[in-house]
């Protein structure tokens, strides 16, 4: 048995011999197994410390049975870094850095090139589609603007992934969409016989200084007739449909916001709803407020979604204008409508979601004397 003081260089688990799975030191550079009231806590020293070491001779193998801390503050010299060793280190770290910013760019690069070429790949694949279904390609002077103008109808055409398409319908020129010009040619000229001090006017009611502007007309796809038009098949379609059991007042009510509003109860898009002698209840769907909010002119988009907040789920819709600077902006809470059945039970997010949306749109567009089934659930039974 004999005692050495020296450097901790290193300690570590050992791979190979009888001492594989323990710990084994290196003492100036010098590696010794050590005995195992050592390797439980030969871990706790620090390396580069100084330290007395008692080794034991053990038929020719020389083990540490007790290692001491000797001096902490006396370091070997191969555990002091210098200035050169500490730039190299450095400049080896930039170097790997600079290789990972590097790389990450030339895979951005390559995914940008892949995805443009899937898209590109796609616009071909819908092009020859619409071709192959029979959607022409309107070719013929472009007007005073420089646009085509469709070769069936005197709308101006535009250039999308699918090809020429219409600027107001914004599909490619066929039979369908020839006969919707159709349509709007004719409103268009009803409308230029009216004279402009008839039309109304809008002002922006935005905290920005107001703007004085003319409310745009967009003709819907399917032209509303007025309620005085339906004839008696008609009258008694809507009465057996999405008016049963109204009484007069009450249809004529539906007529009016149906004629107000722009909206076809042959095509659903209003309804009443009417239980025992209760007042009848008044509804559209979600996409009835979009279709009003379409045909103003200034609808610029809305945004939607769910968020939570502790056990509370969230609803909440944002509505944009043209004509204003600030976005209306609706929560609803999923525990004042629910009713817990039917697709509130199975899909109560995009139930509240619609909620919201509709609550959103109604008050942009100041559409008064409407609802959507899922903000009344009670009242149909959702």
């Amino acid at each position: 048995m004999k005692t050495i003081t020296g450097i901790l260089d290193d300690y570590a688990l050992m791979t190979d011999g009888v001492h594989k799975g323990r710990y084994g030191a290196k003492i100036d550079g010098i590696p010794y197994p050590v005995t195992k009231r050592v390797d439980a806590f030969l871990v706790r020293f620090q390396k580069g410390v100084k330290v007395d070491v008692t080794i034991q001779d053990n038929n020719g193998v020389e083990w540490i049975d007790k290692i001491v801390k000797a001096n902490p503050s006396a370091k070997s010299a191969a555990s002091v870094q210098t200035p050169e060793d500490i730039a190299r280190e450095r400049d080896a770290y930039n170097a790997r850095a600079a290789d990972e910013a590097r790389n990450q760019e030339r895979k951005i690069a390559e995914m940008e090139r892949i995805t443009a070429k899937v898209e590109k790949q796609k616009a071909a694949a819908e092009a020859e589609k619409l071709k192959a279904a029979g959607f022409g390609t309107p070719t013929a002077a472009p007007n005073g603007n420089g646009n085509p103008v469709c070769a069936e109808c005197p709308k101006v055409m535009v250039e999308s992934i699918r090809g020429r398409v219409c600027a107001v319908l914004g599909v490619p020129c066929n039979q369908i969409s020839k006969e919707r010009c159709q349509v709007e040619i004719e409103v268009e000229k009803r409308e230029k016989k009216i004279s402009p001090q008839e039309k109304p006017k809008e002002t922006c009611t935005s905290p920005k200084s107001p703007v004085e502007i003319q409310p745009t007309q967009l003709v819907p796809a399917h032209p509303i007739q007025n309620p005085a038009n339906f004839n008696s098949d008609e009258i008694s379609l809507i009465k057996s449909t999405v008016a049963r059991n109204c009484t007069d007042t009450e249809f004529k009510l539906l007529m009016y916001l149906s004629a107000q509003y722009g909206l076809d109860p042959i095509r659903r898009q209003i309804w009443a709803v009417k239980y025992g002698d209760a007042p009848a209840s008044i509804f559209t769907g979600r996409d009835g407020f979009l279709e009003i909010a379409h045909r103003s002119g200034v609808f610029d988009g809305m945004e939607s979604g769910i968020k939570k907040e502790g056990d509370e789920i969230i609803g909440w819709a944002k509505v944009y204008r043209k004509d204003m600077t600030h976005a209306f902006y609706v929560e609803v809470y999923l525990k004042e409508y629910t009713t817990g059945k039917n697709l509130w039970l199975s899909k109560p997010r995009i139930m509240i979601q619609k909620v919201a949306e509709s609550s959103a749109l109604r008050r942009a567009f100041s559409v008064s004397g409407l609802y959507c089934p899922e903000e009344m659930p009670e009242q149909v039974g959702a």
